[in-house]
């Protein structure tokens, strides 16, 4: 398992990357429609890795 601040990284990554994308469709500085789905998924990671590192800790439902 990758360590917790790669895991963050990745996420931070991916967001940054999304909003660059969904900011440039929105101003009509790219024709390209960022992934519909995309939203759902980062945010389902992320809830993934905030449950991992919460069990690490040994915290249980939050």
């Amino acid at each position: 398992m990758k360590p917790v601040p790669d895991r963050i990284a990745f996420f931070t990554r991916k967001a940054n990357q999304y909003g660059r994308a969904r900011y440039d469709f929105l101003r009509g500085q790219s024709a390209t429609r960022p992934p519909a789905l995309r939203y759902k998924r980062l945010y389902a990671y992320k809830s993934a890795i905030a449950r991992q590192i919460l069990a690490e800790r040994g915290v249980i439902n939050g």
